[in-house]
């Protein structure tokens, strides 16, 4: 169906949107368009005439959740390092406790050699020899301790120093001692050499006491020193047994040491007895043996037990104490 209008005048066809001909200029008539027919009212179910019209909302674009990377910071190269200086220590350390209780237990040898001598014969220099031995290895043991301190707290790396200078001032000490009764029998000698005096008793003895004193110093201090070298690493039965070994070594080697150095002054006053030297009350004396010394293995052996406690509570995680590292979090 054309939607133009005919002009009645002239017949000429016009579009709708003109009121007048184009042609002839006449008045057009004004129609309307025409309408869809639709649905009667009849037909439409009286359900939906009654319910109200909803606005449908739009669906909104699906959100996409923002995805995250996590890019290397310094604080985790920081984190990286002191994850492996805590690996470093913690292989230091183990290695150290390993050592000193091999050690310990080996330098009790020497001890039983010591008695013994008399009957093994050059088989006590050899059991000497590897004592000795044992004993540099435990100095090496507890360096490699005091080098991994850092990773085992403020409690431990604080008596890690404190065993340090507990040890130095022990071999200072022990190296005084030993110049102080040197230079004290090499005096009495000289001097009974160039006619001045002769070599009394009381001048050997003198200066046997002053070495008495400064053992049983660096006694006291060298035992200090291992007691703090891993007592805060320590649970509670091992403190107790540190302390345990500690007091009884200590207390050995004082009765030990009065009982030799009272021999050696027994034997001393025998030798000058008469203003010259005999040999002889000195050479009885090498030949007698103090059971007392067989009991230094006790505390020793302790020592060794508690070092190795230790390296089991690290073998077991339980030390270093573990430290709570952050973490990004995940998207």
């Amino acid at each position: 169906m054309s939607s133009r209008t005919i002009c009645p005048s002239c017949g000429s066809g016009n579009p709708p949107t003109l009121s007048v001909c184009w042609k002839c200029g006449a008045t057009l008539a004004i129609t309307t368009p025409p309408q869809q027919p639709g649905l009667p009212a009849s037909s439409i179910p009286a359900s939906i005439l009654s319910t109200p019209a909803t606005v449908q909302p739009e669906a909104s674009p699906h959100t996409v959740p923002p995805q995250y990377t996590y890019a290397h910071t310094s604080t985790d190269t920081l984190r990286e390092w002191a994850d492996v200086k805590r690996r470093r220590d913690t292989g230091w350390t183990k290695n150290g406790l390993v050592i000193l209780a091999i050690g310990f237990g080996v330098s009790t040898i020497g001890v039983v050699a010591s008695y013994f001598a008399t009957i093994l014969g050059p088989v006590a220099l050899i059991l000497g020899f590897v004592s000795g031995i044992a004993g540099l290895a435990s100095l090496l043991g507890g360096l490699l301790v005091v080098l991994g301190r850092e990773s085992f707290g403020p409690k431990h790396s604080r008596n890690a120093i404190i065993t340090v200078v507990l040890f130095i001032t022990s071999i200072v000490l022990s190296v005084i001692g030993g110049l102080i009764f040197a230079f004290s029998v090499l005096l009495a000698v000289f001097n009974a050499a160039s006619n001045t005096s002769i070599v009394t008793p009381d001048s050997i003895t003198n200066a046997f006491n002053i070495l008495l004193i400064t053992i049983i110093i660096s006694a006291a201090l060298s035992g200090l020193a291992t007691v703090f070298l891993t007592y805060a690493l320590q649970q509670s039965i091992g403190r107790i047994l540190l302390l345990a070994a500690y007091i009884s070594s200590l207390a050995l080697t004082i009765v030990n040491s009065i009982v030799t150095f009272q021999g050696i002054a027994g034997a001393i006053n025998e030798a000058f007895a008469h203003g010259r030297y005999n040999p002889a009350p000195l050479q009885a004396l090498q030949s007698q043996h103090n059971p007392l010394q067989l009991l230094t293995i006790i505390p020793t052996l302790v020592f060794a037990l508690v070092f190795y406690m230790v390296w089991d509570r690290i073998v077991k995680g339980e030390l270093p104490e573990s430290v709570t590292v952050p973490t990004p979090p995940r998207y």
